[in-house]
């Protein structure tokens, strides 16, 4: 993971953060410059998205001002590198429903916390994501990068033959011969009961239940590109 963190934070970028994001970097960063990543950050032109704070005392940042989506569109136009979202979850909303993110960068570590801020919330518009590419670290973290691939595109589940096992209609779990093991029977488990027989599911982001789609939820990372990228990371 570290190698891969170096390879992240070694190319030149600029940040894009919203006032909480901010103040949680610039309470800490400036005061830890001989921790990894803390050179790059520190020295990286930082553009702060807020309609309370008044001033941004972190060394080379900077307030956008006016209408924050037509600022970071002019941001994009101008020449210079990659502009990177880190945390901000709320600014990510105003991001996405102006379709100003090029790259998603969403690292799933191996844990359960049961609850916390959702990445793709309420009210997210739903799309579909492409993955470009997918790396797992020695300890289990998962790297995935997508771009945007428009709106879902939706396909049809068909139920299985008579001849392939199917979930029970009473409680969403079938069993199986599995002729590995000598004829027992091993489990099947199937969420929620049996299957209609056409069930339209989305194959990019979406619900696994056939409902409404629903956007993934995980920590990420955006890339906004146009002369220059922007990207989402955490």
């Amino acid at each position: 993971m570290g190698q891969w963190m170096g390879e992240f934070m070694g190319e030149p970028f600029e940040l894009l953060l919203g006032r909480k994001a901010y103040e949680i970097f610039a309470a800490h960063w400036p005061h830890a410059r001989d921790e990894p990543g803390a050179e790059q950050l520190n020295a990286a032109n930082k553009y702060v998205a807020s309609r309370t704070l008044e001033a941004v005392e972190w060394e080379n940042s900077q307030l956008l001002e006016g209408d924050v989506a037509e600022a970071i569109a002019r941001l994009k136009e101008q020449d210079g590198p990659e502009l990177q979202v880190h945390g901000s979850s709320n600014l990510i909303q105003t991001l996405l429903r102006h379709e100003l993110i090029d790259e998603f960068r969403v690292w799933i570590f191996p844990v359960v916390l049961g609850s916390g801020k959702r990445l793709f919330g309420g009210g997210t518009v739903p799309a579909g994501l492409e993955l470009v590419d997918s790396r797992t670290s020695t300890t289990g973290v998962v790297f995935l990068t997508y771009t945007p691939a428009g709106e879902p595109r939706y396909g049809s589940f068909i139920r299985p033959s008579k001849s392939r096992p199917r979930p029970s209609s009473s409680g969403g779990a079938a069993s199986a011969t599995d002729p590995r093991s000598g004829g027992r029977s091993r489990l099947l488990v199937a969420r929620g009961r049996q299957y209609p027989r056409s069930w339209s599911i989305p194959t990019a982001t979406g619900s696994a239940s056939g409902g409404a789609a629903r956007p993934m939820t995980s920590s990420s990372g955006v890339d906004l590109q146009a002369r220059r990228g922007l990207a989402l990371g955490g």
